[in-house]
């Protein structure tokens, strides 16, 4: 019996993609990528040396970023294809297409665990020396004073992705979620609600949480 197609070779371009964003985001600033393995049966990864964390941050958030730019886009020029003509109209192959691949990259554009720990610790490490260091009294103020401007944000914004990262459910929700706003941007509002719903539980979670983190 043969075995069923997975998720991850059924929507392989989506892994291959969040491995490309990595890895431009490296070469926008200027990050020494070591090795890259752009799709496997258990893994991908782009290895690279240690950013500053700005630079951290972007590397770990850029296949959401632009994989859910990219796949909105893609999504909006396959509709008109499959409205034109019905289901047998020759530009319906072209429109399914699309769709795959626009599925693809919006299932696998969340950073993995390891994008996610990679860019706390490091914006977290940041921190530590603007705070604790040997720094000046003025530095040690801006970075008291953006802790919870920048800081904790980032830190909800990686939970929440985690928490989609971790799930297949909430995956195809979000998934499915950008499909049906692509038909009808006005459903924005009430997807809007949900998300809110989600992102007010993980910022208290990871609020209460920060004092643990070593």
């Amino acid at each position: 019996m043969a075995k069923p197609v997975s998720l991850h070779a059924l929507f392989f371009p989506g892994i291959v993609f969040h491995e490309f964003s990595h890895y431009l985001a490296c070469l926008l600033f200027g990050v020494k990528v070591k090795r890259v393995k752009w799709f496997g049966k258990e893994d991908a990864y782009v290895v690279h040396e240690t950013p500053q964390p700005l630079a951290s941050v972007v590397i770990t958030l850029a296949p959401f970023l632009l994989g859910n730019w990219l796949a909105y886009n893609v999504l909006e020029a396959a509709t008109p294809l499959l409205g034109a003509g019905g289901l047998l109209s020759p530009s319906t192959p072209l429109a399914l297409f699309y769709y795959w691949f626009a599925l693809a990259l919006l299932y696998y554009s969340f950073p993995s665990d390891q994008d996610g720990s990679n860019a706390f610790y490091n914006v977290l490490g940041a921190y530590r020396k603007g705070i604790f260091g040997s720094t000046p009294a003025v530095v040690k103020l801006l970075y008291l004073v953006t802790f919870p401007l920048a800081f904790l944000p980032l830190v909800f914004a990686l939970g929440f992705m985690m928490l989609f990262s971790n799930s297949a459910g909430l995956r195809i929700i979000w998934t499915l979620s950008i499909v049906l706003l692509s038909f009808d941007p006005s459903l924005g509002a009430q997807f809007g609600n949900l998300f809110n719903g989600l992102a007010s539980t993980v910022t208290r979670l990871f609020v209460g949480f920060i004092p643990l983190f070593p």
